[in-house]
């Protein structure tokens, strides 16, 4: 799991995730660069472990992937699991987890992940899609300036409508300026040859289930073919591809692209919208498992009635979880 923030939150997901796995192993990655766990009340819990990000996490470049690895590297080199369910702090159960466990033992699958096909370089149609721009060009960060020292509200103005110009076309250069105050990168198409003679290119989700066989295969094939983790720490988001593409390409590992998780996409919008009290009837309807993204700022009573359905009381203590219909 992962997490960067809210940490009085944080703990109320672990208790959570605990009183419905008693048995289960939950490894914690956390990035204190914003706040700190309370060591004594996770190490309390039993069976849980905490690895600290090694740099701070930021959306869109290698570093999410490098802390994914690293998690799943250090799980493979000291637990005893059968699979690996991928959560963030934005997560929250919404049926008993052994049901969950249940179907990850029985089906004949060795992952649940997001893998939609691009494919290799000469069969893309639409070079101007989105994820095509990802993942078929390679970036390179611009330094940082600070615009509004220079021409107040006209630089940036200026930049924003060039970065559109250049949108509209499937040029070989491409500008990407980045969410929350990461700057801008410039990609241009990638002359390797990764995406050709059969290897196509996927696009998924950070947040997957993968059995130990797909855990293995995965770290595997980086470890023989590091290219592959060389190419993708030169796009944008490849946490979201690299997984799926790996994986999809092994004919020896089966895939459901079924996510497990409920969420709630508005078109047009990059994000899921925030899950609250009036969202809790859709949730237990999917038949999902867990759903995200929450956030207690917007709803702190939505866990209240998630714990009730799952027979969870407010501090965490486990009584009897019965299904949540």
């Amino acid at each position: 799991m992962w997490t960067h923030a809210q940490p009085d939150h944080v703990l109320r997901l672990l208790r959570t995730l605990r009183a419905l796995s008693p048995d289960s192993h939950i490894v914690v990655h956390h990035d204190r660069t914003n706040c700190a766990l309370d060591e004594t009340a996770v190490a309390a819990l039993g069976g849980t472990h905490v690895l600290y990000a090694a740099e701070p996490m930021r959306w869109g470049d290698v570093s999410m992937l490098d802390a994914l690895l690293r998690c799943l590297r250090w799980i493979e080199e000291n637990l005893d699991y059968d699979w690996i369910v991928h959560l963030s702090g934005a997560d929250y159960p919404v049926r008993p987890l052994r049901e969950l466990e249940e179907r990850l033992a029985s089906e004949d699958k060795d992952g649940y992940i997001i893998h939609d096909r691009l494919g290799t370089e000469d069969e893309v149609r639409d070079r101007r899609e989105e994820a095509y721009r990802r993942y078929f060009y390679q970036y390179y960060q611009l330094p940082q300036l600070r615009l509004s020292r220079l021409l107040p509200g006209q630089a940036r103005t200026a930049l924003r409508r060039r970065t559109e110009r250049l949108k509209a076309v499937p040029a070989a250069m491409y500008v990407k300026p980045l969410p929350r105050g990461q700057g801008v990168r410039v990609g241009r198409r990638s002359r390797r040859a990764l995406f050709r003679g059969g290897y196509a290119c996927y696009k998924g989700s950070l947040w997957v289930a993968l059995s130990r066989k797909a855990v293995r295969c995965y770290l595997r094939t980086l470890r023989e073919r590091p290219e592959i983790y060389r190419y993708y720490a030169r796009t944008i988001n490849p946490d979201e591809s690299i997984t799926a593409t790996v994986l999809a390409n092994d004919p020896t590992v089966q895939l459901d692209p079924d996510p497990l998780r409920y969420t709630n996409w508005v078109s047009g919008r990059p994000h899921p919208e925030v899950l609250t009290t009036k969202d809790l009837e859709a949730m237990l309807a999917s038949g999902k498992f867990l759903a995200r993204k929450f956030d207690p700022a917007a709803d702190e009573q939505v866990f209240d009635a998630l714990d009730q359905r799952l027979g969870i009381n407010v501090d965490g203590l486990d009584s009897q979880p019965r299904s949540a219909s």
